[in-house]
């Protein structure tokens, strides 16, 4: 395959960009037998969540330069789209002020850094990892996005802000610079070249001149940031400047796992070069500088150690730079214990190796205190003598003691002044008021939520439920002002039930866990499926049968063992399980890349007209059952491809994304795809699943993967897709999908569901939060019944739930329930008790404000036994 790696080298290879074969880092990886340590494996499957979207047929990792061009073709695209959909970001976007029970890292962004105005404390700048950036002018409280309509910034890494002119902002995005003159009201590109920037600061004596620092050198301007000349030729790491002296600047490089600092005091002129202490147990991943107005000519420079995951070193130089010695005990290379605890992992006492390595790394020392600073992994430490002692301020995981003080896992930035202390994290930003002894929560606002799992109530749509990355599961209903938090990080699986009582399903990612809520949240109960096994695809609900689960799962040990995957049948709403079907040809990597990866790797959907007729997508293959799921057969597979290296590939094994049967007809099949060697990303069927014609005329090459689809109940056949870059429209009387994000941040829509009461089309990013837009029609009345049973004992209820859409508000309703006894009911979801014994039809009546009768009849006997 070319450019091959060994099995040990897979680590240092993620962390450098380039043109690299995604196939050997992922055959290599898998031969690692470290490869599944904690940390460690993370570090891979965040990397590979990204890289697995960019590769070319030959399995290269496409450059930063042509990703960034298909972002902008994307961008261009809205300004020609046909439609114009007004899409508005969820607004209320925060933490309910009152919880569930559940202890949870509770968060609703993933922050990379945080800037404080020199001009106006008050005025913060949050960087986000897929959101862009935003600012407050009120310390926290309220924020505004000053990116998402204007320019496709995504990753922001630096900001910075002129100190004596506020409304000149600079930002160094994934891939180049933004400038803007009018405090963020318009942007323009300032860089030609891609550029991973990690820092920007600007002359404070001079508005003119600017510097960043990037991958590919230190660069600086000389024209307020309008243009950018290379000044020196290194891969930046960090950069620093002296706090009262703008001409003296700070670089950090790594070169062989060891660090080389670079010093220029004429303002990049020229530059000289130094080199931390002769230290043979130095393994340097990634460093963070920092420096204080309260000691302007000290440096400090923190490492870490790729060999144990974990915290390096401290050390600091009190010449500007030139000289270095360790400010506390030699960590590197030696056991972690009391006396020099490791702090960038997580344990609570630091005393064990282990850590996320170069994913969360902050560091920030006291703009009024030098002797006071904070380090950052997984907890936030913090020393009162200048890095001699360390106490854990903040565990990673919330208990009644700490929760004044608790901070969310994985920290990305620290900003210290004084009684004020911003700390950026996997879920949000926090501030303390009082030098770090409480904390609270200052995210409310930002919508940056990077969701994988996402549903809507369809009896109260105004509910909503997401899994997400690094935050876990997350419950709203208006009332509760806010998200109720339910689950620890990085969920994957969530849906709501059509019992119109049983709010919502959740399915962890990492390990088993599911469990479903009703009545509110006032009542939880595990749902037992199988020890050591985690879901490999949502939960399907059988959309009449509403008792009827399946899920899909795979072994998890931890290993790389080719385990296979099966699926489950409950039929008493998850009490009992039963194995229906078992794919041995199907296998996983043991660890549920996919399942955690990509979010919907395995998906059961069931007919509207044929109950007992399901079809079930695992992987690459399709499988159709006419028994309710208790048998099944492939009917399709399209795992075959003439590369034995994509076969060999968990990314090609995926590639079937979602699956949707028409409400019409029972035999036509829609499926999305990831685009790995053509433009072919929908498909239909009309033959059950036996053949596939292209159905993604329209979706450009440029939108990447097609992760969800939809078809619009009552109407001619109206669909979207949400793509890796956005969101695409078509009906029946169309021979192509349209654009349908003009409005709509260039943002990898995961999720697409429809809120019929409402009329508005919902969707869930990774990265972007919640979005809705209005339908582009309103649907006709379509009458649909759900029950509990078909069959039942005596004196058992049946519960009926009205699964209709209708474009008005029902001003009453009839049910009939007819047999060896008769019923009626007015009730919208009534339970009826049966008790005789024999069969029942079931119909529905609903009148509109015109008082015109709609109906419908349930196609299925119900019968008490």
């Amino acid at each position: 395959m070319g450019n091959s790696i060994t099995a040990q080298e897979w680590y240092n290879a993620i962390q450098e960009p380039g043109h690299r074969n995604y196939l050997s880092l992922e055959e290599t990886f898998l031969s690692d037998s470290t490869a599944h340590v904690r940390g460690k494996e993370k570090e891979y499957l965040k990397w590979s969540r990204t890289s697995a979207n960019e590769l070319d047929e030959q399995g290269f990792i496409l450059p930063e330069e042509i990703r960034f061009k298909k972002v902008l073709a994307i961008q261009k695209e809205k300004s020609k789209a046909k439609f114009n959909p007004n899409w508005e970001p969820f607004a209320e976007n925060k933490i309910a002020p009152k919880g569930f029970k559940v202890k949870a890292n509770k968060g609703l962004a993933r922050l990379n850094r945080i800037y404080v105005s020199q001009k106006n404390r008050q005025t913060i700048y949050a960087a986000t990892s897929l959101a862009g950036l935003w600012k407050s002018e009120d310390n926290g409280i309220t924020w505004n996005d000053l990116t998402t309509s204007k320019i496709p910034v995504t990753s922001v890494w630096a900001v910075a802000e002129h100190p004596k002119n506020p409304k000149l902002i600079i930002l160094g995005d994934r891939y180049t610079m933004y400038r803007s003159k009018n405090a963020g009201k318009t942007w323009e590109q300032v860089t030609d070249t891609t550029l991973l920037v990690r820092d920007i600061y600007f002359d404070a004596e001079d508005p003119k001149k600017v510097y960043a620092a990037s991958e590919k050198g230190i660069y600086k301007s000389v024209d307020s940031g309008k243009t950018w000349n290379k000044i020196l030729e290194i891969k930046a790491n960090a950069m620093r400047v002296h706090p009262s002296n703008p001409n003296i600047l700070y670089a950090t490089e790594i070169v062989d796992n060891d660090v080389k600092i670079w010093v220029t005091e004429d303002a990049g002129k020229s530059f000289s070069e130094h080199t931390l202490p002769e230290y043979e147990g130095r393994k340097v991943g990634r460093t963070r500088l920092d420096v204080s107005r309260a000691a302007p000519d000290k440096v400090f420079l923190v490492t870490n150690n790729t060999d144990s995951r974990g915290f390096g070193a401290l050390y600091v130089s009190h010449n500007r730079g030139k000289d270095w010695k360790f400010a506390s005990n030699k960590v590197d290379g030696k056991p972690y214990g009391v006396e020099n605890p490791n702090v960038l992992g997580y344990s609570e006492k630091g005393d064990k190796p282990g850590g996320q390595i170069n994913y969360c790394f902050a560091f920030g020392v006291s703009q009024t205190n030098a002797d006071e600073m904070y380090v950052a992994g997984i907890s936030m430490w913090k020393s009162k003598d200048g890095g001699k002692t360390w106490q854990n301020h903040s565990p990673w995981y919330a208990t009644d003691e700490n929760l004044n003080h608790h901070l969310h896992a994985d920290i990305h930035d620290i900003y210290a002044e004084g009684k004020r202390v911003w700390v950026a994290h996997d879920g949000g930003i926090s501030f303390s008021g009082d030098g770090s002894k409480t904390f609270a929560d200052r995210t409310g606002g930002i919508n940056a939520l990077e969701i994988l799992g996402f549903d809507i109530n369809f009896h109260r749509p105004e509910e909503m439920v997401n899994a997400s990355m690094h935050v876990g599961s997350m419950f709203y209903e208006p009332n509760a002002k806010g998200w109720y938090s339910t689950g620890g990080a990085d969920d994957n699986y969530c849906g709501f039930g059509i019992n119109s009582t049983k709010h919502f399903i959740h399915g962890a990612g990492y390990i088993h866990n599911l469990a479903h809520w009703e009545n509110g949240l006032e009542a939880m109960d595990n749902i037992a499926v199988l020890p050591h096994k985690e879901p490999n695809g949502a939960l399907g609900i059988h959309t009449q049968n509403h008792q009827v689960f399946f899920q899909g799962l795979i072994k998890y040990n931890g290993t790389v063992d080719n385990n296979g995957s099966t699926l489950y049948r409950s039929l008493d709403f998850g009490k009992t399980w039963h194995l229906v079907l078992k794919d041995d040809l199907h296998s996983d990597d043991g660890r549920g890349h996919n399942a955690r990866g990509y979010a919907s790797k395995s998906k059961v959907v069931s007919c509207w007209n044929n109950t007992d007729h399901l079809y079930y997508k695992n992987g690459g293959r399709i499988y159709e059952s006419m028994d309710m799921g208790q048998n099944w057969k492939i009917v399709h597979d399209f795992n075959t491809t003439d590369n034995e290296e994509w076969q060999k590939s968990r990314i090609y094994k995926s590639r079937l994304l979602d699956i949707i049967v028409d409400p019409q007809n029972d035999n036509t099949l829609y499926v999305t795809m990831r685009n790995m060697f053509d433009s072919k990303t929908v498909l239909k069927s009309t033959d059950a699943g036996r053949t596939w014609e292209d159905f993604s005329q329209g979706i450009p090459e440029e939108a990447g993967r097609v992760n969800s689809i939809v078809m619009q109940r009552g109407t001619n056949k109206s669909m979207y897709v949400g793509t890796y870059r956005g969101v695409y429209y078509r009906d029946n009387t169309m021979d192509k999908w349209e654009p349908y994000h003009n409005g709509l941040p260039v943002c990898d829509v995961v999720k697409v569901k429809l809120d019929y009461k409402n009329h508005k089309l919902v969707v869930g990013t990774f990265g972007r939060g919640i979005w809705k837009a209005d339908l582009m029609e309103k649907s006709n009345p379509d009458l649909r019944i759900a029950y509990n049973k078909t069959v039942l004992d005596q004196g058992e209820s049946l519960k009926l739930v009205d699964y209709s859409v209708y474009p008005f508000v029902p001003t009453k309703y009839e049910w009939k329930v007819e047999g060896t006894e008769a019923f009626t009911s007015n009730e919208k979801h009534p339970e009826i008790e049966l008790q005789k014994k024999g069969d029942y039809k079931v119909s529905l009546f609903a009148w509109d404000d015109n008082g015109k009768e709609w109906s419908t009849v349930l196609g299925k006997m119900i019968m008490v036994r």
